[in-house]
């Protein structure tokens, strides 16, 4: 169940942050990847969250397969 919410997260995330680019300055001056890699420090460093490694590992390869 929590790995469903995860992907969808690791979807989601980089897709609102490219809508938010066209609405809002901030995220324009600032830019979807900062505002991917600031979502995901922040994310790794909440204590007593334990994500799906698997889930993180399937998305990892597939976006460098994509890229």
């Amino acid at each position: 169940m929590f790995g469903a919410l995860q992907l969808i997260g690791l979807v989601a995330f980089p897709w609102a942050t490219l809508w938010m680019e066209q609405r809002f300055r901030f995220a324009e001056i600032l830019s979807p990847v900062v505002l991917c890699y600031g979502a995901g420090i922040l994310v790794a460093n909440i204590p007593g969250l334990d994500l799906d490694r698997g889930v993180t590992e399937i998305v990892t390869e597939a976006t460098v397969l994509l890229a």
